[in-house]
């Protein structure tokens, strides 16, 4: 009542909610609706999908009275299930640096960066006989909270030809890049491409 006291004869449905951006409240083992037992309802199972670092809060409400809401709470990932490019590829002359540098993650099963992870090793290999490298060897990189930003990616291969870089990390589901292509580097010298057979007048 609007003194706080329980109304033990109270037994109408309480329906609980989810309240904060993308958060998806589900339950296991009891619905979100339920019919309150001597003023009362006991919700079991809930489960809510949201983002991490987001503030949550759970609504009750049930009807021709106000309705209530829990204090803010959040949600942790799960734990690193893949790697996705969080920033594409874009090719440059071959030899070059790329571009637009990619930047990979570590994520959950749900897509959420996984923010803890400051150790785990992204790789970056390409198809079709292309060669990614930086200037102090091959294209690996630390993540730093969950996150590789490349800077120094440097790629040789076929103008004309169609690649794509292959971002992986020990165990994890690796992920694939776009499509990209190089021109050719800038006109160094012409070449003899053909011999002519030599006769005799």
């Amino acid at each position: 009542d609007r003194f706080g006291n329980v109304v033990t004869d109270y037994a109408n449905t309480i329906t609980v909610t989810a309240i904060g951006a993308g958060g998806q409240l589900t339950a296991s083992d009891s619905p979100l609706t339920m019919n309150a037992t001597q003023g009362s309802a006991t919700f079991n199972g809930l489960v809510l999908s949201g983002t991490p670092n987001v503030d949550y809060r759970l609504s009750f409400e049930s009807a021709g009275i106000s309705s209530d809401t829990s204090e803010p709470f959040q949600v942790r990932h799960t734990s690193a299930s893949a790697v996705v490019f969080d920033s594409q590829p874009l090719g440059a002359q071959t030899g070059q640096l790329l571009s637009r540098q990619p930047v990979v993650k570590i994520v959950d099963r749900f897509g959420n960066t996984v923010l803890e992870d400051d150790s785990t090793q992204i790789t970056i290999t390409s198809d079709n006989s292309g060669n990614i490298f930086t200037s102090s060897g091959a294209a690996q990189m630390t993540v730093t909270d969950g996150v590789a930003t490349f800077t120094n990616l440097k790629f040789i291969g076929v103008p004309g030809a169609n690649y794509r870089l292959t971002a992986s990390a020990g165990s994890l589901l690796t992920a694939a890049s776009d499509e990209f292509s190089v021109p050719h580097a800038n006109v160094a010298r012409v070449v003899w491409d053909t011999d002519y057979p030599l006769t005799a007048n």
